[in-house]
């Protein structure tokens, strides 16, 4: 006879792991120890228990693939991300109890890339304080986006974030949206960028500065002019 789910969640654990649900990503990397010593026993379809939620069992169903020998969750993924509500980047715990069939302990604290398990290949550790310059070659009236220069945009890249707030010389505050090209690799300030402009008084061919101190905790950079 079939183990009912109270019989599944009693069996001991046989192995652990900790991934993360990306925002914007719609597959999760699986830690690839824990695949390597259960490869042989890991089918394509996964069922996953959340006996805590809610005070309830839920289970989820979410494929499972390693094309090209790289585990990840594929189908199903996204399900977990609806049914929680996360809004940002978040750590599940797995405990993995036999016959593809898991517990799982969300978490709805955010994280930053720099908590991310050193394994996970968008694990990140910063540089925390760092500054960028660049000179302003378009007049944000024309044109409202700004063009980072390669090296801002990699570490912007690397943040994952998708606003900061910039903070002028005069302490004015004003929240921008980035946008990340891949092909070619470009990253820009868009929404936002002519506000700051007008609030600090740049203009073509200033020289300005960009200052960040704890990105991942503030989610903030100041600028100023050095012209």
């Amino acid at each position: 006879m079939a183990e009912n789910v109270v019989e599944v969640m009693q069996r001991p654990a046989l192995s652990y792991f900790m991934t993360v649900h990306v925002k914007g990503e719609v597959e999760a990397e699986v830690e690839r120890e824990f695949y390597r010593e259960y490869k042989n026993e890991l089918g394509n379809v996964w069922r996953l228990y959340d006996f805590n939620y809610n005070s309830k069992c839920v289970i989820f169903e979410v494929e499972f693939s390693n094309y090209d020998d790289v585990p990840k969750i594929t189908n199903g993924w996204m399900t977990l991300r609806t049914y929680y509500e996360f809004d940002s980047h978040h750590q599940i715990f797995f405990k993995y109890l036999g016959t593809n069939q898991f517990q799982i302990i969300p978490s709805f604290n955010r994280i930053t890339p720099d908590q991310f398990p050193t394994w996970h290949s968008k694990s990140r550790s910063l540089r925390k304080a760092v500054s960028f310059t660049m000179t302003i070659t378009e007049d944000a009236e024309i044109d409202p986006e700004l063009t980072l220069p390669r090296e801002m945009g990699e570490y912007l890249w690397y943040t994952m974030l998708d606003e900061v707030t910039m903070i002028g010389a005069n302490g004015e505050k004003y929240k921008c949206s980035l946008r990340y090209q891949r092909n070619p690799f470009v990253v820009t300030i868009w929404r936002g960028w002519p506000e700051v402009v007008g609030i600090n008084g740049f203009k073509v061919g200033d020289r300005i500065q960009f200052n960040t101190y704890n990105i991942y905790e503030d989610h903030a950079m100041t600028v100023r002019s050095i012209s």
